[in-house]
Formats: structure tokens, sequence, C-alpha cells
């Protein structure tokens, strides 16, 4: 089985993959709001994508690492 692989619409990742969104919003000194605010999406997405409920679109996927100044394969690391 892959580990992750990309669509056009949704970066999909294997059982075996876990968020760094949270490493990088620590790193970054911003807020979870101010990341959410400059993604544009409400704070309850957010926390979905850190807690691995859901992932974002690919083009949300390299606009959240452009603002958190780190690669889109930085978000994600096996577990």
């Amino acid at each position: 089985m892959k580990d992750y692989y990309i669509t056009t619409k949704n970066i999909l990742l294997g059982d075996n993959m876990k968020s760094n969104i949270n490493v990088w919003i620590a790193k970054s000194e911003m807020s979870k709001k101010e990341v959410a605010e400059k993604m544009e999406v409400s704070q309850t997405v957010l926390s979905r994508w850190i807690n691995n409920k859901s992932k974002p679109s690919l083009e949300k996927a390299f606009k959240l690492a452009e603002i958190l100044d780190c690669k889109v394969d930085d978000l994600y690391t096996k577990k």
C-alpha cells in the first residue's frame, strides 16, 4: 500500500501518516486563528486538518505551506 498519493483535488494520506501542521504553526509564532484567517478557512477546518479528521485540497496545502514557510511534504510524516 502506498503511503500517500496526490490528486488534483485532495491530498489523500494513508492511515500511517500524521499531520505536523501544529508543529509548523508553533514555529511560525502565529496563532491558529491567524493561520485560519490567512487560509480563508474556519478554525474548525484548520483543527480538522491538524487532527487528521480531514485533509486540505492540494491548493490549500500549498497555500498553507507558503504561509508556514515550509514544504507541503513537511506538513505530514509517517507515524
